[in-house]
């Protein structure tokens, strides 16, 4: 994960060197600035779509569609990449904003995640998928301390 961070800054302006040989300086600082923009204009259409589904899953008898979370994430990541100024975090990003690919997107996040279940209120914590309700290391138990017996 390090090494990705280090290597992806030298390896996003290795290709913005090669594109801006290839059409130009100022077409390429014009595109960086058009990805910026459009990638901070997705960020914030994918924040108020993911609002706007909290809402309605807020309402009695609703959920929201674990596909329609996940679009609007694939939305919020490809934003986030078009900020990052960079030919291959920009494709990356186009893609990610491309309805056709998010589906194929989305099968490769979910084959490569797992999902936990939460159950309660505050202060409950995730349990593993296949593990069964109510499965949990929780003790209970009471204390007393023995300085009080009198």
């Amino acid at each position: 994960m390090l090494l990705a961070l280090i290597l992806l800054p030298l390896i996003e302006l290795w290709g913005l060197i090669i594109v801006g040989g290839a059409v130009g300086a100022f077409t390429t600082v014009l595109w960086v600035a058009f990805s910026v923009l459009l990638g901070a204009a997705m960020v914030r259409s994918a924040g108020l779509i993911a609002l706007r589904q909290f809402a309605e899953a807020q309402a009695p008898q609703a959920a929201a569609a674990p596909a329609d979370i996940l679009s609007a994430a694939m939305v919020l990541v490809g934003g986030v990449a078009l900020i990052i100024p960079g030919v291959f975090t920009d494709m990356f990003g186009l893609l990610c904003l491309w309805p056709a690919a998010r589906p194929t997107l989305a099968r490769l996040v979910l084959r490569r995640s797992e999902v936990y279940t939460f159950l309660g209120g505050p202060g409950s914590r995730p349990r593993p998928p296949g593990s069964p309700p109510g499965a949990s290391r929780t003790i209970d138990a009471e204390w007393r301390d023995d300085k009080d017996r009198g």
